[in-house]
């Protein structure tokens, strides 16, 4: 009678050398893997970047042509929060800067292209949100920058009825809510590294 032992095939044992071998195939596999996670994020962020600047931007034009159209048709529109007021701009945000269109122009456009290169340099690190904020202040510049070139003003429309403040457009509210979202991603980043330092 053959014993049970016997009938079992012993369990290869593994030398260091084989060890190593198999730890330069995990090595080598490593950076391919880390550079495809990267690039099929930078294609995320790049499609949301896409979309999120192109629906403002469009919605901007769109309304911003829409209000300016009724309010030149006869339009009236009063309310405790704010009335619609059509005026013509030629300075900066809120009315500052005035007649300086040919400076507001070139100025806006180095900002425009600034902000897009640091999108496109910084792709693979940027989070939905901040692309989100970044989204908003680059609509906003493109709709001013846009009316001011074709237009040589910009068409400000909402004029707040319970304080006195400068009447603005949809792309200020934009370039607003592009500026403060930034600077509070900003902060909050500065806190949460202070934390963890100590």
């Amino acid at each position: 009678m053959k014993k049970l032992s016997n009938a079992i095939p012993p369990t290869p044992t593994l030398t260091p050398q084989d060890h190593t071998m198999a730890s330069g195939r995990e090595q080598c596999k490593t950076p391919k893997t880390l550079k495809m996670s990267l690039n099929k994020k930078k294609l995320s962020n790049f499609a949301y970047f896409c979309v999120t600047f192109l629906f403002f931007t469009c919605f901007n034009l769109y309304f911003s042509n829409l209000i300016s159209y009724k309010l030149l048709n006869g339009l009236e529109f009063t309310s405790p929060l704010f009335n619609l007021v059509l005026t013509k701009n030629t300075g900066a945000a809120f009315s500052i800067m005035q007649n300086s269109t040919a400076f507001l122009i070139a100025l806006s456009l180095i900002g425009f292209l600034a902000i897009l290169y640091f999108v496109i340099k910084d792709l693979k690190t940027l989070r939905m949100k901040e692309i989100l904020f970044i989204s908003f202040l680059m609509a906003g510049i493109l709709g001013n920058l846009y009316e001011r070139a074709f237009l040589g003003y910009v068409r400000d429309f909402f004029e707040l009825a319970f304080v006195n403040f400068p009447i603005f457009n949809i792309s200020d509210i934009f370039i607003n809510i592009g500026v403060i979202g930034i600077a509070t991603l900003i902060l909050l980043s500065r806190k949460s590294n202070k934390s963890n330092i100590k």
